[in-house]
């Protein structure tokens, strides 16, 4: 690459100096035939050699000798000859330049030099100030020799100052009549542009660090000289900030004849290869069959190249065994084909490179090994660690554009296919996608994203800095949450867990975050979905925006369609900044939902609540508030969550059928209370207030204060099922029942645990009016005992109509102290107590008549008794299954 010719006139500026000394031998040669002929050393009066030589080079240049010499041997030698031009400048000095002539010729006059020998010549810089001297080039040492015919260099040696030896032997050409170039030279002074050549590969030099160039020349059988070229150096600068360093060699051949001269292949090779800092090559080897002369353009125009090394190598790629063959074209466009190893694939190489602008394409296509690349330092150092998969790797079409010799182009464009893939728990059974890649930013860009799973297909894109490892994913299609669990923190799970999905939602998301750093990810974007499980809980359809910031999940205006009516509002999971566990979930919701399945929905502690009150329906509700699930080692504020409730249609509750509801419930530091609490029951409408409380409290689990007025004994019976089971064949239930002689009231406040009725403490009353009291249970006896008194009556006029009492609670004992029983005719006043455990009673009662008993005896009686008078006292004991009585008859009510 440095023998062009147009940076190699240094070899005419040589052979014009020798022509000009061979001119000075021959304008004396009548006086050599005298001097030959004394066989001794003769000294030849300088001036006569200046004077002769100048007048044969005319003024453009003047040549003095030091001195000139007829050696005894023949020879002709010039010493200290120095060349000047029309200035007094110093062009060129030789120490010496001897010439040996064939003696029998010099008789006629016939000069023809046999041997040319030349010492320290030296060729001086013409840019230098005047009176400065500088050398450019030396040649210490030259040999020339006629062998039959034929010329041929036995040794030349030349030092360029800029540090470039040059050793030259072999046989020399007959003639070069013609060698093409581009520049026309002045046939009047050639000189200056011969220097400015050489000028100018001395600027060139300077890029080569200890050079040697070595030049051997052969004749050929078809009288053509070939010179073998061999340059070697420790360094090489080449442009654009290229450099070979480590046993650079560059070796070439050269064809001369007798009009033209033509370069042969040259071989480039070293150790290493630098371009600037970004990428090396290990063992380059370029080789480049030029198919022109040694013209620019001719040189270059068809060139055949092949390049190839063991490796090319920068911060982030590493190509092992590179070939690359470079066809050149018109204009000089190189066509590029090749191949390299990427972490042991293949890939093909191509494109074209327009040399003169210094621009190009290049595509390579193959598969890459992700199991290898994801080691690549470059990649994050998390990506390393988790789980990522590909089974045959990813299939990569590369394209790309560069300007300006610019080894990292801007942008490389892609088309990427993989089939299986897992990566960290995201897997697929398909994907491509088209992107860009900006390795100067390092920045990977996924513009078309297409994954087809083994049940939905979704688009998408991906961006990632690889600098500040941010990246952005943007999702649509078919999604399942739990398919990034990898990507996301515990929480993630925590909040999906418990959704089962019969059909795939659909997704339109973006994902934003460090990829090193989970908390810093954050979530944008809306889900739509059908056909879903959530804790038991069936959704038949609804949508949501969802957004997920640091330690904060959200999902707004979300909307979830059932059989039972819509649910609406918002619901949010905060994440404890420290343990990156659940801090507290944030509820505003609207809906209408049975109880029991919507419990669940708010965690255990408030489930245990809500499971006691076994509502079935689906009354409508608005809840809001904050739930702080218990985090190990940390305290957490309170709960707080507000549910009003209400409902105009039949529902459950505890297996009573109430008739309308309407309540607001608060849950705070692990206690639930519902106040005020209404409801319909059996025609009536009952008041007040329930607490629920932990099993560890003091007072209780639960609380519960009632009022309840207005009731139709039937109704309510028929609405309490184990009143219906026991009583309900018993009582009246008439069409046209009189609220005036068919009512129930009652109130009572009491503490303990409602599913253990022997842990109750408290105190109430109740007003029962009611026909045929005597056929409940525990008031029949009541009937029979009257039907065994020694009276000459019947119970007839003892038909119970209404009843009331007060009563209190005490851990499993009821006491009745003042329970009343009326009939038109009597009234019973009993006090007693009732053992749950034992399901027995302890009743002490007395029968008392009124005036308006019908057997005429007992009415006169009866006034005589007014107001009161006791017909007769009894006790009554035992299991209600087997209960025993006594009568006690007071004679002086008689």
């Amino acid at each position: 690459m440095f023998c062009r010719q147009r940076e190699c006139k240094w070899v005419g500026c040589l052979l014009w100096v020798f022509t000009a000394l061979l001119g000075v031998l021959l304008v004396i040669q009548i006086p050599l035939v005298l001097f030959l002929s004394l066989h001794r050393d003769l000294m030849i009066p300088a001036p006569w050699v200046e004077k002769a030589i100048n007048h044969r080079i005319g003024d453009l240049y003047k040549v003095s000798v030091g001195a000139a010499n007829l050696n005894e041997d023949g020879t002709i030698e010039l010493e200290d000859l120095q060349i000047r031009n029309f200035n007094g400048r110093e062009i060129a000095r030789a120490e010496s330049i001897q010439v040996d002539f064939y003696l029998p010729s010099i008789v006629f006059g016939i000069f023809n030099p046999e041997q040319f020998k030349a010492k320290n010549v030296e060729l001086f810089d013409l840019r230098e100030p005047l009176g400065i001297s500088e050398s450019v080039l030396t040649l210490e040492a030259l040999n020339i020799i006629r062998e039959d015919n034929t010329w041929r260099l036995d040794d030349a040696r030349i030092y360029w100052e800029e540090g470039l030896e040059i050793s030259a032997s072999g046989a020399l050409p007959k003639s070069i009549r013609k060698i093409e170039s581009d520049e026309i030279v002045d046939a009047e002074d050639p000189l200056p542009p011969i220097l400015e050549k050489i000028y100018r590969l001395e600027s060139e030099l300077q890029r080569l660090k200890n050079p040697f160039l070595s030049i051997r020349l052969s004749a050929t059988e078809d009288a053509k000289t070939l010179a073998h070229l061999s340059l070697s150096a420790d360094r090489v600068e080449l442009p654009f900030g290229a450099r070979l360093e480590k046993e650079v060699r560059l070796t070439s051949s050269m064809t001369v004849s007798q009009n033209f001269l033509k370069l042969g292949p040259i071989q480039l090779r070293s150790e290493k290869a630098y371009y600037g800092e970004d990428a090396t090559l290990s063992n380059p080897n370029l080789r480049l069959d030029p198919p022109g002369t040694l013209s620019s353009a001719a040189f270059i125009a068809g060139a055949d190249i092949r390049l190839s090394a063991a490796e090319i190598s920068n911060d982030y790629v590493n190509l092992e065994n590179p070939t690359l063959s470079i066809d050149m074209g018109l204009g000089f466009t190189a066509t590029l084909s090749g191949q390299t190893s990427l972490y042991g694939s293949p890939f093909a190489l191509g494109g074209t490179v327009n040399l003169l602008r210094r621009s190009g394409t290049l595509r390579a296509t193959g598969t890459l090994p992700i199991d290898a690349a994801i080691k690549h330092p470059a990649v994050p150092a998390l990506a390393r660690e988790h789980h990522i998969a590909f089974d045959q790797g990813v299939y990569l079409d590369l394209r790309t554009s560069f300007q300006k010799g610019e080894l990292i182009p801007e942008t490389i464009q892609y088309h990427a296919e993989t089939e299986a893939f897992d990566i960290m728990g995201f897997t697929g059974i398909y994907a491509e996608a088209d992107g860009n890649i900006l390795p100067r930013d390092l920045v990977l860009e996924v513009d078309d994203l297409s994954v087809q799973k083994e049940k939905y297909h979704l688009q998408g894109t991906y961006r990632h800095d690889f600098i500040s490892n941010e990246f952005e994913f943007t999702i649509k299609g078919g999604f399942l949450p739990m398919d990034i669990s990898g990507w996301m923190r515990d929480w993630w799970d925590t909040v999906w867990k418990d959704f089962e999905f019969y059909e795939i939602p659909y997704a339109d998301l973006a994902i934003i975050g460090d990829w090193d750093h989970h908390d810093e990810r954050e979530i944008f974007g809306g889900l739509r979905f059908r056909n879903i499980l959530l804790k038991e809980m069936h959704v038949d359809r609804g949508y949501a925006r969802l957004r997920n910031l640091p330690y904060l999940f959200e999902l707004l205006d979300l909307h979830a369609y059932r059989p039972e009516g819509m649910a609406s509002g918002y619901y949010a999971v905060l994440l404890d900044m420290e343990t990156r566990e659940v801090y507290s979930r944030e509820y505003d919701l609207k809906t209408s939902m049975d109880f029991d399945k919507i419990a669940p929905l708010f965690g255990e502690s408030l489930e245990d609540h809500f499971a006691q009150f076994k509502l079935i329906g689906a009354p409508d509700l608005k809840i809001q508030g904050t739930l702080y699930p218990p985090i190990e080692g940390k305290d957490s504020p309170g709960d707080y969550l507000k549910v009003d409730a209400s409902t105009d249609q039949p529902l459950t509750f505890r297996d009573i059928q109430l008739e309308y509801l309407e309540l607001s419930a608060v849950f705070s530091i692990d206690t639930l209370r519902l106040d005020p609490v209404t409801f319909g029951l059996g025609g009536g409408t009952g008041r007040g207030w329930i607490v629920n409380r932990p099993d560890s409290a003091a007072q209780g689990r639960n609380s519960i204060q009632l009022t309840f007025t207005d009731g139709i004994p039937a109704h309510v019976v028929d609405a309490v099922p184990q009143l219906k089971k026991t009583v309900g064949d018993r009582i009246d239930h008439g069409k046209d029942q009189d609220p005036e002689d068919h009512k129930l009231d009652f109130s009572i406040e009491f503490s303990g645990d409602l599913e253990s009725p022997e842990s109750l403490i408290g105190a109430g009353e109740f007003n029962l009016i009611t026909p045929n009291l005597a056929n409940v249970r525990l008031l029949g006896i009541l009937s029979r005992i009257s039907e065994e008194l020694p009276l000459p009556v019947t119970l007839g006029s003892f038909q119970f109509e209404s009843a009331s009492s007060t009563f209190l609670l005490n851990r499993g004992l009821v006491e009745f102290p003042n329970l009343t029983l009326k009939s038109p005719s009597s009234q019973l006043i009993s006090s007693g107590i009732y053992e749950m455990a034992k399901k027995s009673i302890d009743f002490n009662a007395q029968m008392q008549l009124l005036g308006s008993v019908k057997f005429p005896i007992l009415a006169q009686i009866g006034m005589l008794l007014k107001p009161f008078g006791r017909v007769f006292e009894f006790r009554i004991w035992g299991e209600l299954d087997d209960l025993d009585w006594r009568l006690y008859l007071d004679p002086r009510s008689w």
